[in-house]
């Protein structure tokens, strides 16, 4: 059996959008819907939600999932790397002489997963030659014909290829924040800095990368949708 450790970074003190982790969404904290897309898998020995917050906590806890430890608050900024809270939480699990075949970061707010989502990943990473995998969507358009605005007018970053047809164009992916998943050596039992990546491509409607209002309303619009 595959032990696999499912860790969702839940910090308190979101800046942009108060208490996004355990915000209402269509009559239940968002977290937990999440945690709900995670059980249903089934391939998941345990799921840990790391966070700092006594209230992200209790709110946890009533899901029927117990924290083991909290996050102290030196790792708990927002600038914080996400791999030393993985690191941070190997640690303490290898502590209580628990250890996992691989790790899954999952994001608090991948509200449009689904449980197949998961399965389908893992199915991935039995290919001995895939180590890591993370989760993925396609640009709309060409980044090429990529504009900024200067002196309040549009000028294209590139003036030669914004005249070039999208076919001439290789197809650009951008990292969507729903998911990374590790394999992990049990000698070492921590995670490198990694920049080498197997894609899970997910479409843009269930992309949920939740920073502000905006992203929680079409987060809300899409949820709809995908129930239909």
């Amino acid at each position: 059996m595959i032990k696999r450790l499912a860790i969702i970074p839940a910090r308190g003190g979101s800046v942009r959008l108060k208490n996004k982790n355990i915000k209402l969404f269509y009559k239940k904290p968002i977290i937990n819907h999440v945690i709900n897309a995670i059980e249903n898998s089934k391939i998941f020995y345990k799921i840990h939600v790391s966070t700092n917050s006594i209230k992200i906590k209790n709110v946890v806890e009533k899901n029927n999932i117990k924290i083991d430890f909290l996050r102290p608050d030196y790792l708990s900024n927002n600038t914080t790397p996400l791999v030393k809270v993985i690191n941070y939480v190997l640690k303490e699990y290898q502590k209580k002489e628990i250890y996992f075949d691989e790790i899954w970061l999952i994001y608090s707010t991948a509200v449009l997963l689904e449980s197949i989502d998961f399965k389908k990943a893992a199915k991935l990473l039995t290919n001995n030659k895939i180590k890591n995998l993370i989760t993925v969507t396609k640009y709309p358009v060409p980044i090429e014909w990529a504009y900024r605005i200067h002196n309040g007018y549009l000028k294209p970053v590139s003036e030669a290829s914004i005249i070039k047809d999208s076919k001439t164009f290789n197809q650009s992916f951008f990292e969507n924040a729903s998911f990374v998943a590790y394999k992990i050596n049990k000698n070492k039992n921590y995670i490198d800095k990694i920049s080498k990546f197997f894609p899970y491509e997910l479409p843009i409607w269930k992309s949920a990368d939740i920073d502000d209002k905006d992203d929680w309303d079409i987060a809300k619009k899409m949820y709809v949708l995908k129930k239909k």
